[in-house]
């Protein structure tokens, strides 16, 4: 039962010790499927192959955007327009009304 200290290249360097010469060989198989794993997560192909396994989506956009942090003689212009389109909208109705009447 002797000690072993072995180095393997893996890329960055790893040092593996085992006590027994025989588990050399499961740490080894270990070795090769850590060096794999690695390989594949760190290349692009496979992390772009995994984002669209599931499809990219893009963020959810809400319907009306905050105006936090809007100028407030914007703000207070748009409350005003608003008011005043509305008026618009029902004058335009009852003029259509007419027109179709006459």
């Amino acid at each position: 039962m002797a000690l072993w200290i072995l180095y393997v290249n893996s890329g960055a360097g790893c040092l593996i010790s085992s006590r027994v010469f025989e588990t050399w060989q499961r740490a080894r198989t270990t070795l090769a499927t850590i060096r794999v794993t690695y390989a594949l997560n760190s290349c692009n192909y496979l992390a772009d192959r995994k984002q669209h396994r599931n499809g990219i989506v893009r963020p959810k956009k809400q319907r009306y955007p905050s105006l936090k942090g809007v100028d407030p003689k914007f703000l207070r212009n748009m409350r005003f327009a608003k008011k005043h389109n509305k008026r618009g909208k029902n004058q335009t109705v009852q003029n259509q009304e007419k027109a179709v009447k006459v």
